[in-house]
């Protein structure tokens, strides 16, 4: 899903944009806005921006310690999740066997 939203932005005294409205997804409306913000405040400097934001969803493995996308109740996999000098820690989901120690 990709969303596109309008607003103005005012320049600053050390030449960045900072945003200087709400923000809309009507980009007449916010042409409109920019045209009486230049007229109420000639002095400063506006310029309409977007913003594109992408949302990706997608899912989680089942389960989070050893990333299996499928537990499927074979026995505990035994990836190894982590090592100290003194223990080591395995995944005990019921997923396939770890192809690899990493996880």
């Amino acid at each position: 899903m990709t969303t596109v939203e309008f607003f103005i932005q005012c320049e600053q005294p050390d030449g960045s944009w900072e945003q200087a409205s709400s923000i809309t997804t009507d980009v007449d409306f916010a042409a409109e806005r920019l045209i009486r913000r230049r007229e109420m405040q000639p002095e400063f400097t506006f310029r309409l921006a977007e913003r594109t934001t992408t949302v990706v969803v997608r899912p989680l493995p089942d389960c989070l310690d050893c990333r299996h996308w499928k537990c499927d109740g074979n026995g505990p996999c035994g990836a190894l999740l982590s090592v100290s000098a003194v223990s080591e820690r395995r995944c005990t989901c019921a997923g396939p066997a770890a192809a690899s120690s990493a996880p």
